[in-house]
């Protein structure tokens, strides 16, 4: 079901999107809003199989996140108001003053709860309104209250008893009236549940129904979330000129990938490989600063590929970013591209901000961020200044090994153990004038600095590996050489202590 559904709705959500940023005739985008809205809906289903799959499994992982109350309503109401507007129904939010406006919990399931209960209530309602009201629940200590009020058709009282079962709807035409797969109550009760909240409901027959669910949440604070939420922004100019290879088998997954990444990215290089070997032999021939690579592929698949170039290739390729890009959505699949060595995971069909985030963990283009004269000293002495502050930042590594401490130290030990050897082959080059292993030895370093969230390091390798692949700008690597050398020999004091 992941798999086989989710990669051909990728392709067809990817190009509707794509050709209806081009220009177009009023009937044309109308069609194509028709397909991409249909598309939509198809996802959500299929997406409600899956999430009641990990429900039933007790594998749905929940976050633990600051989020603001307000945005989360204000998304739920811009989501719906089109399908009231439709019917002439007035939707309508009310959050009592009483509510913190800041909590701590899991906002995408919160979302998902509501839109389900709320896209229901203007379903069944023909005329009227649909109220969402947010509410302090004073039977609870810290528990929130939500309540979902339509002027609906209301539900028979010998039918409550079916309304939180799977795959059940109140009548046998309703699914054929009204669509869906009645799954959404049944996947909304245990979402509540989950978080360790209670929903019910009550109805009258053609006067409308109440849902109403309570969900106990923690205070969290304005700085936590702005913290949070700057932490999601990816300045594009940051990924300009990276060089990409997708390893993809669909063609149409191939095209939707690259329309989008040119679409978004300056100057950015992509090659294209159907399979896994086709990447390795591509990988071999050529430099690229991650890899985008698929886990179904003829003749090789993702998993096999990125075990032979972790364990087979040289030390100038093996550590190079490869991210998992699969329709394959479950906790084991995640889990067995983790196994193999892959860095990152992106689910198909991919949300844009979501890739360019991703790949913003890898790859960045210090240009326009840094002024060159910040790079150089411009006293004309090899003396280097290190600002006091640290030049490591462990919330790289610590988000992504999930604060797994072994993990964690499994990593910094990694880089005490590689990096000197890395920065002596950089040194040996530098002295014999050999530009071409500058620039292999400055591209194997930068993962590893990503790491350790040396981000200013990681610029200078740019820097050297730009700067001897190109020729250009020589006499400005001893500079930056010494400059790194020197961020390495600080890391090195840093993160003995934290080993």
């Amino acid at each position: 079901m992941s798999h086989e559904i989710r990669t051909p709705m990728n392709a067809v959500l990817g190009m509707t999107n794509l050709v209806l940023e081009t220009p177009l005739s009023r009937k044309q985008k109308k069609y194509l809003e028709a397909i991409n809205k249909s598309s939509q809906n198809l996802l959500v289903i299929i997406n409600d199989i899956l999430d009641l799959s990990k429900l039933e499994a007790g594998k749905m992982e929940l976050e633990r996140i600051p989020f603001n109350i307000e945005d989360s309503i204000q998304q739920i109401k811009d989501t719906l108001r089109f399908n009231a507007e439709e019917k002439g129904l007035k939707l309508i939010t009310i959050i009592s003053d009483d509510v913190p406006r800041f909590l701590m919990g899991d906002p995408s399931r919160l979302n998902q709860i509501l839109i389900n209960l709320a896209g229901n209530a203007i379903k069944f309602t023909e005329k009227g309104s649909v109220k969402i009201l947010v509410e302090n629940d004073t039977a609870i200590k810290g528990a929130v209250k939500f309540r979902i009020i339509d002027s609906g058709i209301g539900i028979p009282p010998e039918k409550l008893n079916l309304l939180f079962q799977s795959f059940q709807q109140v009548d046998s035409s309703t699914s054929r009236k009204y669509g869906g797969t009645g799954l959404g109550l049944t996947i909304s009760k245990t979402l509540v549940e989950l978080q360790s909240g209670k929903i019910s409901m009550k109805s009258e027959l053609g006067k409308g129904s109440e849902f109403h669910f309570f969900i106990p949440y923690e205070n969290a604070t304005e700085e936590s979330f702005k913290v949070l939420e700057n932490s999601k922004l990816t300045d594009k100019a940051s990924l300009d000129g990276i060089r990409i290879l997708v390893a993809e088998d669909y063609e149409y997954n191939q095209i939707v990938l690259r329309d989008t990444l040119e679409h978004l990215i300056k100057n950015v290089k992509i090659d294209i490989a159907e399979n896994g070997k086709i990447a390795i032999n591509k990988l071999e021939q050529n430099e690229y600063d991650l890899i985008l690579m698929d886990i179904h592929m003829p003749e090789m698949n993702g998993l096999d590929a990125c075990k032979f170039i972790r364990n087979e290739m040289g030390e100038s390729k093996k550590f190079i970013p490869i991210i998992a890009m699969t329709a394959n959505v479950l906790s084991k699949d995640i889990e067995a591209t983790k196994e193999v060595g892959m860095n990152e995971f992106v689910p198909k069909p991919f949300k844009r901000e979501e890739l360019l985030q991703v790949l913003s963990q890898f790859y960045y283009n210090p240009n326009g961020q840094q002024k060159e004269g910040d790079l150089n000293n411009k006293s004309g002495t090899t003396n280097v200044e290190i600002n006091s502050e640290k030049v490591t930042d462990m919330t790289f590594l610590e988000s992504f090994t999930e604060g797994d401490q072994d993990r964690m130290k499994k990593y910094i030990d990694l880089f005490l153990k590689l990096i000197p050897k890395n920065l002596e082959k950089i040194l040996l080059a530098l002295d014999q004038n050999n530009y071409n292993d500058l620039a292999i030895f400055s591209h194997t370093m930068k993962p590893q600095l990503n790491y350790m969230g040396m981000k200013e390091a990681k610029g200078w390798a740019e820097k050297i590996e730009k700067y001897s692949k190109e020729g250009i700008e020589l006499e400005k690597i001893p500079k930056l050489i010494e400059q790194l050398k020197s961020h390495i020999e600080k890391s090195y004091e840093e993160l003995n202590e934290v080993a």
